[in-house]
């Protein structure tokens, strides 16, 4: 082989390292962006009627092998109380930072079985997500609406 041709295809080996170097590391700095826990105020409604809100909630996103996970805390009192509940969602870029989805919840609260969806954003700097779900436990006639804002 020619030189040159020696020297070309090195260069070509560490720009192509060095790109995926870097995908790699915008990809963990956009995971410890995001991911975390986010402390605020959680609304639970059934029907127009809220119950008192919680303050002082934390709501956790997290990722493993490229996989979202939200968890939702205990919520509720008395007969209308649920253990906390993890959902995969789906995460996306949007213009002003990330939206949250997803379109067929099918989680375990406990011995109850939750379905229903979620949507949510979370900030481009991930200081602040806001969520929306319908759910449905067990086999309740009607979703509850759980809202949440807050911050990490």
């Amino acid at each position: 082989m020619k030189l040159t041709e020696i020297i070309l295809m090195a260069a070509i080996a560490v720009f192509a390292a060095s790109c995926e170097q870097q995908n790699h590391e915008s990809e963990t700095s956009f995971s410890e962006a995001v991911a975390g826990t986010y402390t605020g105020t959680l609304t639970m409604s059934v029907m127009g009627t809220a119950m008192d809100p919680m303050e002082e909630a934390q709501v956790t996103l997290g990722v493993e092998n490229n996989v979202w996970t939200l968890t939702l805390p205990e919520m509720g009192t008395g007969s209308m109380s649920m253990e906390s509940i993890s959902v995969e969602v789906e995460l996306a870029e949007s213009g002003e930072g990330y939206t949250l989805t997803a379109e067929n919840i099918d989680a375990v609260s406990g011995n109850l079985s939750i379905t229903g969806s979620l949507t949510g954003t979370v900030s481009a700097d991930g200081s602040s997500m806001a969520i929306n779900a319908e759910i449905t436990p067990g086999a309740m006639p009607m979703a509850i609406n759980v809202d949440f804002e807050g911050t990490k």
